[in-house]
């Protein structure tokens, strides 16, 4: 009898162990999703500013900002999402006592967030750039903006391979 109960509480805890680490594989592969969203978002922006080699005037420029400034708004919603959904997946790990999984999330979750700030930034330099009439400072937001939204998608791909990391080091946990 004690045997059978015993055997019973065995595979009902593994049963919820990996239950749980399917939470934690669900949470990620959420994070994939929005880092995604926000990786098109920020290529979009770049794709638009690139067409401000073909303009021909100044308002042209700055309604192509405008545009840009939809997109980086899309990017930087997206990257915030990624950071909660990774910290939704290190809360997981910690729960399943899986400490490797949980610094890699959280890691993960830091670059996201640095992510989110780089396209915050960039958001405002495209705000500055469409209200702007001196065409070199224009080209100066716009340059600018590139370069941080370089960065942001960097960390992007820095939070990726953190993801990484911790699906890896799930597979190590019991």
């Amino acid at each position: 009898m004690y045997r059978l109960f015993f055997t019973l509480l065995l595979i009902g805890s593994s049963l919820t162990i990996f239950g749980q680490k399917n939470e934690v594989i669900t949470q990620v592969d959420s994070t994939y999703s929005y880092v995604k969203k926000s990786w098109e978002a920020a290529n979009r922006v770049l794709l638009e500013i690139q067409k401000c080699n073909l303009a021909t005037s100044i308002n042209e420029i700055q309604s192509i900002a405008v545009k840009a400034r939809t997109n980086i708004e899309e990017a930087l919603s997206q990257a915030g999402n990624a950071e909660t959904e990774a910290d939704g997946a290190e809360g997981k790990a910690q729960e399943i006592e899986c400490p490797a999984a949980a610094e890699g999330a959280k890691q993960a979750e830091k670059y996201f967030k640095k992510a989110k700030g780089k396209f915050d930034d960039a958001y405002t330099k495209l705000s500055d750039s469409s209200d702007e009439d001196r065409g070199d400072y224009l080209i100066d937001y716009l340059n600018s903006s590139i370069s941080v939204i370089s960065d942001g998608m960097g960390y992007l791909k820095k939070g990726t391979d953190e993801l990484n990391k911790t699906l890896k080091a799930l597979e190590g946990c019991r």
